[in-house]
C-alpha cells in the first residue's frame, strides 16, 4: 500500500501507473493530492491575484527547454506528462483520495475529474479542509475513512 500527501500523492500515482510496479500495489491512499500541474499552476496563480492568463502562459515556460532554462531549470518540464486527468483511464490499483473542499493550492475539482473518469477503483472522500489538513479538521473521521477503506481492500481469508 502507497501512500503519499500533496506531491507525494503524485509520486505514489506514478508509481501506480507504472506496468512493472502497479501488480505490487495492492492500494493507494493520496491526501491532497496534486494530479494535474496545469489545475495547480493555475489555482495559485489566482491565489496570488494574478490574471486568468498568467497561468496559461506559465506552461510553455516549463515545458520548452529553452524558456525553462530563462527561468533557470535545468530541464524542460513536461506538465502533460503529469496529468493525471489524462492518465486516470489507466489507473487499475484500488485508490482513496481524502481532500479538503477548501483546498487552494492543490484543486479539490481535479480529485473529483479523476474520481468520476475511474470511479470503480478511485474513492474520494471530502473533508471541511485546506490543503493537506483534512485529518487536522477532522482525524477521528479521518482515521475511520482510511481505516473502513483499507479493511475493504485486505484480501480475504
Amino acid at each position: 500500500m502507497l501512500f503519499g500527501w500533496s506531491m507525494g500523492g503524485t509520486i505514489a500515482a506514478q508509481l501506480a501507473l507504472k506496468p512493472d510496479l502497479a501488480p505490487h500495489i495492492a492500494a493507494l491512499v493520496l491526501d491532497s493530492p496534486v494530479l494535474d500541474w496545469h489545475d495547480v499552476i493555475l489555482a495559485n496563480c489566482a491565489r496570488a491575484g494574478l490574471p486568468g492568463f498568467a497561468g496559461s502562459l506559465a506552461a510553455p515556460w516549463l515545458a520548452r527547454r529553452t524558456f525553462a532554462r530563462l527561468v533557470a531549470l535545468p530541464h524542460s518540464i513536461p506538465l502533460e506528462t503529469m496529468s493525471y486527468k489524462q492518465w486516470a483511464a489507466d489507473l487499475r490499483v484500488p485508490t482513496l483520495i481524502l481532500h479538503g473542499d477548501h483546498d487552494d493550492p492543490a484543486p479539490m475539482s481535479t480529485s473529483t475529474v479523476v474520481r468520476s473518469i475511474r470511479h470503480d477503483v478511485v474513492e474520494l472522500n471530502l473533508f471541511s479542509a485546506g490543503h493537506t489538513l483534512s485529518w487536522n479538521a477532522d482525524s477521528s473521521g479521518w482515521r475511520q475513512t482510511v481505516r473502513t477503506w483499507l479493511a475493504r481492500q485486505a484480501p480475504s481469508g
